[in-house]
């Protein structure tokens, strides 16, 4: 379709041809251009995301949800922007590509694994879903698989450990001494040794221009 707008000129001066031209009824005109480049802004975001899954080894499982956010966020602009000129049979169109992205995003409850990953993105965990305002309910059912999911296939065993009675000549601190031992105590007291707690905790890896990591850097 880019080459059509693209050539449009030479397209309207050889249909005139009357040697070598096509027939008036198959003939282009400014209607079917308009279209032509309402349909390149459409289809603009779904030509990139094929691009990107298409890459070997660049598509992931945290990407799907994205992929399909950005598709209905553009549909949706699509339908209800004004100042988008687009014939009402293309908005119609957008209506029905949005209740598909909408049956895909509901496929994707039916495994964990999509919501584990996206909880698992370093660029992501769980502020991409408060970002995207799903329900505190959807985003708590988010962790609790991936909860379960480490506790069940990935959480190591216990460590034993070999508790020694504190030796008795040691010297008992004080003053200042005495009062950063307790603060440390405090400190490790009020740190969770859950990685995946912490992981939640940890602010989120973006690259130095505030973009996600890339594909090929999460696999690293």
């Amino acid at each position: 379709m880019k080459s059509i707008i693209r050539c449009s000129k030479a397209i309207c001066k050889w249909q005139k041809d009357r040697q070598h031209g096509p027939s008036r009824e198959h003939h282009i005109n400014k209607d079917d251009l308009d279209l032509a480049r309402h349909l390149i802004e459409v289809l603009q975001p779904f030509y990139e995301i094929t691009l990107q899954v298409s890459i070997r080894g660049a598509a992931r499982i945290s990407d799907i949800v994205v992929f399909i956010d950005q598709i209905t966020n553009h549909l949706s602009s699509c339908i209800y922007d004004k100042r988008a000129e687009y014939p009402a049979a293309l908005r119609n169109a957008c209506c029905a590509g949005i209740q598909l992205t909408n049956k895909y995003y509901t496929l994707t409850d039916c495994s964990p694994l999509y919501r584990v990953a996206m909880v698992l993105h370093p660029s992501f965990k769980d502020e991409y879903f408060k970002l995207a305002k799903w329900p505190p309910q959807w985003i708590d059912e988010a962790i609790r698989l991936t909860r379960k999911m480490w506790e069940t296939y990935y959480k190591p065993p216990p460590v034993p450990t070999n508790n020694q009675p504190p030796s008795s000549s040691t010297r008992p601190q004080t003053g200042v001494l005495a009062g950063l031992a307790s603060a440390s105590e405090a400190r490790g007291a009020s740190t969770s040794t859950n990685p995946l707690t912490t992981w939640l905790s940890g602010g989120l890896s973006l690259t130095s221009e505030g973009q996600t990591l890339s594909s090929n850097y999460c696999g690293r």
